[in-house]
């Protein structure tokens, strides 16, 4: 993930996609993981790109919080327990 993105991709892990915070872009990554388990979670079966699509306000919201919050990874990783559902 070298190259900033500006719409989100599958990857072999997951939904790679970025963030703006203030003058930055921050490379995300979704793994499918997460993604099955909001689903799952929610009560939906979808593929991952439709999942990220349909929950990607929240999804976009939680990077730009963590990123804020000073994650200093890059990617950051949206791991299962930032989406307490």
């Amino acid at each position: 993930m070298g190259t900033v993105m500006d719409q989100p991709h599958l990857t072999e892990e997951g939904i790679a996609f970025t963030v703006a915070v203030g003058f930055m872009k921050k490379e995300c990554l979704i793994p499918k993981q997460t993604l099955s388990h909001i689903c799952r979670t929610l009560g939906h079966d979808m593929d991952c790109m439709n999942a990220f699509h349909a929950y990607e306000d929240t999804i976009t919201a939680v990077a730009r919080r963590l990123v804020v919050a000073g994650v200093g990874k890059s990617p950051v990783v949206l791991e299962r327990k930032f989406f307490p559902w």
